[in-house]
């Protein structure tokens, strides 16, 4: 699963096993009927082939799942996460890039202006800790937070793993395991 940031151009790579198809993509949008991707698909190589997912297709956060056929391979079914973008610095780099630009010539990024998209890109540092609640869409903020509590401090009771916040001892989120003995899955509670 990949996390998208909303409403931009995405190239998502799949594979379908074979090379020359004309694979058909359809999308679903945070649950809604499917319906053809507007971005175009084309083969990269090696039986690799990538659909150029447009800001129409990322517009809606929430799951982006997808069914792809071709004649000649199996059905593919995948599903990627589009996710709040944080685009504030982005946007002001790219802004004061273009206005000092002449036309036509190419933009870049000054040391400052690249540090700004990647702190707001989560890349550098990390917004304060908060974690979303239970069914809502979490921020990439919220999505990193949430993945290390869930990977790196937890306890197990029973059937309930206690995810810890970064103190290791305030709870975060709780999760209820399928069997206490040799569990197959987990579903968050809290």
């Amino acid at each position: 699963m990949s996390l998208i940031a909303q409403s931009t151009v995405y190239p998502r790579p799949f594979c379908l096993g074979a090379t020359g198809l004309s694979p058909v993509v359809t999308i679903s949008k945070a649950g809604a009927a499917f319906g053809a991707a507007a971005g175009a698909v084309s083969e990269i190589g090696s039986t690799w082939y990538k659909v150029l997912l447009t800001v129409i297709d990322t517009e809606t956060l929430g799951d982006l799942a997808y069914h792809i056929t071709a004649a000649g391979a199996d059905d593919l079914d995948m599903c990627d996460q589009v996710v709040e973008a944080p685009v504030g610095a982005l946007v002001a780099a790219y802004d004061a890039a273009k206005a000092a630009a002449a036309p036509g010539a190419a933009m870049t990024l000054t040391a400052g202006e690249r540090n700004a998209v990647a702190d707001a890109h989560g890349a550098r540092t990390l917004p304060e800790e908060s974690y979303a609640a239970d069914g809502a869409v979490p921020t990439w903020g919220q999505i990193q937070y949430m993945m290390w509590a869930a990977l790196a401090q937890f306890g197990i009771a029973g059937l309930t793993i206690s995810a810890k916040k970064l103190d290791g001892s305030t709870e975060a989120m709780t999760f209820t395991m399928d069997d206490a003995v040799a569990p197959t899955s987990r579903v968050r509670a809290t």
